[in-house]
């Protein structure tokens, strides 16, 4: 699938696929766009996007056994604690934000 007219940046910064293997989610821009893998599409829009201070970026992303995004998020060249959040893919309501450690890029979900 060609993602290069979506008006998006060159490159993707994050990419994962839902516990039951159906929609593949992928960040970029600060944008979380998701593709069916049943009926491969190129998105016409965003899922959601993120709207957070503009000194800040997306770092890790993924999907929980719960079909939520988490997001870690990082200040530019800042040696501080990142902040998670978490949303629904569906809604693109964000359900809870917590502080992690310096520059947290790995999620691990039991």
């Amino acid at each position: 699938i060609n993602i290069s007219d979506l008006g998006i940046n060159t490159w993707v910064s994050c990419i994962d696929i839902s516990p039951d293997r159906k929609t593949l989610y992928f960040n970029s821009g600060r944008r979380v766009y998701a593709i069916n893998t049943d009926n491969p599409v190129k998105p016409t829009a965003p899922v959601f996007s993120y709207e957070g201070d503009n000194e800040k970026t997306i770092y890790a992303m993924a999907v929980s056994k719960e079909n939520t995004l988490f997001f870690s998020e990082v200040l530019y060249g800042s040696l501080t604690r990142s902040v998670v959040f978490e949303f629904d893919p569906k809604t693109g309501e964000q359900l809870r934000s917590f502080k992690a450690g310096i520059f947290s890029h790995y999620f691990y979900f039991e």
